[in-house]
């Protein structure tokens, strides 16, 4: 039996203690925060063109723009919440607006209750946000032409809140195939023949 003991002194005050069985714990890329810090950076700038190249039609939508602004990071945790709940794993903590570390770090974040997910439900809990708020308003946006620059900003808006989340897919889908994330963690067999077992007992402090 192999037992982890896990901490996460930025943002969670919780001590959390695993005993599992036939199981390996796989370590993400250590660059991860890097690379969305990057991508971040880098998308910074279809947003810019867009206010600069359109600056005419959203000036007449000054209001939605800075309203979105404020409100667009909350909502696109919101959506990970949503998949956390409509795949019943469910919440333990939403935290919206803790607005420091900008452009280096995740900046607000939903932890999912204790249970266990798949490599491809994991990626979805990842790119959910990008689907409801990026992928769809970008589609409505070639149908819907009189709101179709509030759609474009929605879009691009959100593309750049979801640079850590795109890291993470990109990180997640270097795991094994059938590893399965159990909340502070990711774990893989180590014997295709035998269970894992995963025992979680949380400590607050």
């Amino acid at each position: 039996m192999k037992i982890a003991f896990f901490k996460n002194e930025t943002h969670f005050p919780v001590r959390s203690t695993y005993t599992f069985e036939n199981a390996k714990v796989i370590r993400l890329d250590g660059g991860g925060y890097k690379l969305g810090a990057y991508l971040q950076w880098i998308l910074i700038f279809p947003l810019l063109a867009f206010l600069h190249f359109f600056s005419g039609d959203v000036a007449s939508s000054y209001i939605f723009v800075i309203v979105f602004a404020i409100v667009g990071l909350p909502l696109h945790e919101l959506c990970h919440a949503l998949f956390c709940w409509g795949s019943g794993r469910g919440v333990e903590r939403i935290c919206f607006f803790p607005y420091k570390n900008l452009l280096s770090r995740p900046v607000a974040y939903v932890k999912p209750a204790f249970g266990m997910w798949n490599k491809g439900q994991f990626i979805l809990f990842s790119l959910f946000p990008l689907l409801l708020l990026s992928v769809i308003p970008a589609a409505l946006a070639v149908f819907i032409a009189s709101v179709r620059v509030e759609f474009w900003f929605v879009s691009l808006f959100n593309l750049l809140v979801s640079s850590f989340d795109i890291a993470d897919t990109l990180c997640i889908l270097k795991t094994p195939r059938k590893s399965v994330n159990v909340g502070d963690f990711i774990l893989a067999k180590e014997k295709e023949d035998k269970p894992m077992v995963i025992n979680w007992t949380p400590v607050k402090y």
